[in-house]
């Protein structure tokens, strides 16, 4: 499908090892950045300098967390409702409702990531990189990264 192309365009996977800006890591699991709104990575008043410190936690807070495709095609796809046309646009509004409340960890203000609210047992740094759309279905995203995995062999 044409979101496994781009998840494969960003993903820097060679053998099982994910080159990061750290240097190589070498993964089981698939994290994944989805972005700003999905997965919240970033908001826009809470970019702080990159600290190469951070990369290797990804814990909460974490510039690069990312949430697992399993979390994404499971329980991400459950709370949020998210039906069979729904586009990222569509889901925006579930997103922002269900972080506006919650505390920062990078400069505790009100409104945090998704990223850093979720209960996901597998998140962690971030090895793929998704660049997509407002228009894209969310199903066909998480679609797409599952595919992904199981062409390279990857636990989701």
């Amino acid at each position: 499908s044409d979101t496994v192309a781009e998840v494969e365009a960003f993903a820097g996977f060679q053998d099982g090892v994910v080159n990061t800006p750290a240097g190589p890591i070498r993964t089981e699991t698939v994290s994944v950045t989805v972005g700003t709104r999905i997965a919240g990575l970033l908001r826009s008043n809470c970019a702080p300098a990159l600290d190469k410190s951070d990369l290797p936690t990804g814990e909460r807070g974490c510039l690069f967390r990312g949430l697992s495709v399993e979390y994404l095609s499971t329980t991400f796809l459950k709370e949020l409702d998210v039906d069979e046309n729904d586009t990222v646009y569509d889901i925006d509004a579930r997103v922002m409702k269900r972080t506006e409340s919650q505390l920062c960890p990078r400069d505790s203000e009100l409104g945090a990531a998704l990223v850093d609210v979720v209960s996901d047992p597998n998140a962690g740094l971030a090895n793929v990189m998704l660049s997509y759309s407002w228009k894209y279905r969310v199903k066909d995203i998480v679609a797409g990264l599952l595919e992904y995995c199981a062409n390279e062999h990857l636990q989701a």
